[in-house]
């Protein structure tokens, strides 16, 4: 064999060992093997109040149940009024939200609204407004109830609930869990 056919042998045989092992250093759970699901709801990253997965889940009744995680970066906010498509809605109570700490909302039923079955698919606006004066605006979704939402709130605290099936136990309290900077 001459020296330029070895040559290029020898570059044919590196070339396809760096394919084929460059694919042994990401083991059997390679991302490709992986099922990835987005986030079903709208994030808001920037302001006085902040907003992660937000969405409203229909209720049987008419209603819908706003679920999410609040986030106030820098300074304690106080949530104290919101709206949906520019009519007024009741908070439960006003939401207190303490600086840098995560605040997933929608277990008890904090913001809760009237909503036309047909809307299940469509997006809402909501606007949340602290006594600051800061807003957030967002265009959140509204999902049908699934199991994967049995943990909010299908009424306001205090209002009659429809019956679970689960024990007052496993009922959740809200989270709330320190925000790192990968969440700003």
């Amino acid at each position: 064999m001459s020296k330029r056919r070895q040559r290029i042998a020898a570059t044919m045989i590196a070339l396809a060992s760096t394919f084929a092992l460059s694919a042994c250093g990401t083991n059997f759970n390679a991302q490709t093997n992986n099922s990835y699901q987005a986030s079903v709801g709208t994030n808001v990253r920037d302001g006085a109040i902040q907003v992660f997965n937000a969405l409203f889940v229909a209720n049987d009744n008419g209603t819908a149940t706003f679920s999410g995680a609040l986030l106030a970066p820098g300074e304690d906010q106080e949530i104290v009024s919101a709206t949906v498509d520019g009519k007024e809605v009741e908070l439960a109570a006003p939401i207190e939200l303490k600086a840098d700490t995560l605040l997933t909302v929608g277990a008890f039923g904090e913001i809760i609204v009237e909503l036309d079955p047909k809307e299940v698919g469509g997006n809402v606006d909501l606007v949340l407004t602290a006594a600051s004066g800061e807003k957030l605006k967002v265009s959140a979704i509204v999902v049908a109830r699934t199991d994967r939402y049995k943990n909010v709130a299908e009424a306001a605290p205090g209002a009659p609930a429809a019956p679970e099936s689960s024990t007052a136990d496993e009922s959740p309290a809200p989270e709330e869990t320190e925000a790192t900077e990968a969440a700003h």
